[in-house]
């Protein structure tokens, strides 16, 4: 190479900055989440450290959370590292055998009486209502729950699948001033179904965990091959904006290994809407809420 080839190709190399006296556009920032199904449960914090979960929501944009475990206890292990992101929930599986018997078991109640009185917990859940591990709505343990959310004024989070939706409304009737937060937007429930409950109970809550490609949605599908939500879907987006969240439900390691890919199928989704139908559904109706901050300005996702 001659000098003066060199000198051409060291100008090409200069970066763009000196060449045109501005700087290249800065990397969009993606949008903010909040997180409603945060799990750490015993076989997850026997691996990571409360620390590392931490250092991850926020590496991947989460900017608050709720937490609900097996043991319950756990919550508050993970959340005592962020008291500013995230929020602890009282889960009624005090070890991992409560999962099915709690149901049957005072202690969990009285335990949950104890916790709220010293204001440990900001909610109750995730409590799974399925017809193979839950309760019926007459269930003395539930209810008591739920009264205790009434009292405190927190929500309550459950898991109940498409079959027994009778379960859901039940309790939403009987409770109508606690906010219930379904999980899952019901596994395999399908649009018309959540919409016809949102409808007719303003205290319900939806928030998508788990209806990614790695769970339900290889079978109940929430968007089409893109990553856009499915019309149906969107439809209900539009309509209830103000009482939809995201969540990435972290029950085993698998799920924390690929929190990255979790969140980056809502903001897909998210992206496809209205800036403010998006903000509101990634982080504003949790921050409203659970009483989290919100950052100063969401950026367009």
């Amino acid at each position: 190479m001659n000098r003066r080839s060199g000198r051409v190709g060291v100008c090409l190399l200069l970066p763009a900055v000196l060449l045109t006296g501005q700087a290249p556009p800065a990397a969009e920032a993606p949008l903010p989440l909040v997180d409603l199904h945060i799990h750490y449960n015993t076989r997850v914090a026997a691996t990571l450290t409360p620390e590392e979960a931490v250092r991850r929501l926020r590496e991947h944009g989460a900017i608050g959370g709720v937490v609900s475990s097996t043991p319950t206890s756990n919550a508050l292990r993970l959340t005592a590292r962020a008291p500013g992101l995230l929020v602890p929930f009282f889960r009624p599986y005090l070890t991992e055998e409560h999962r099915i018997t709690w149901r049957e078991d005072p202690g969990v109640l009285a335990e949950a009486q104890t916790a709220f009185a010293a204001g440990q917990y900001r909610g109750v859940g995730e409590v799974h209502l399925s017809a193979t591990v839950g309760p019926d709505a007459g269930n003395a343990i539930l209810r008591g729950l739920l009264e205790l959310a009434r009292r405190h004024r927190v929500p309550i989070q459950v898991h109940v699948d498409a079959p027994d939706i009778p379960v859901l409304e039940t309790l939403l009737a009987a409770f109508p001033t606690v906010p219930v937060v379904w999980a899952h937007a019901g596994g395999w429930a399908e649009p018309g179904q959540v919409e016809a409950l949102l409808v007719a109970h303003p205290n319900l809550w939806v928030e998508f965990s788990a209806r990614d490609p790695f769970r339900y949605g290889s079978v109940a599908p929430l968007v089409d091959a893109s990553g856009r939500l499915l019309p149906a879907w969107a439809s209900v987006a539009h309509r209830f904006r103000d009482r939809l969240m995201v969540g990435s439900d972290t029950g085993t390691l698998a799920d924390w290994d690929r929190l990255g890919e979790l969140y980056a199928f809502h903001r897909r989704w998210l992206a496809s809407l209205p800036r403010e139908a998006a903000e509101a559904i990634a982080f504003r109706n949790a921050a409203r809420l659970l009483g989290l901050p919100l950052p100063a300005a969401g950026p367009r996702p």
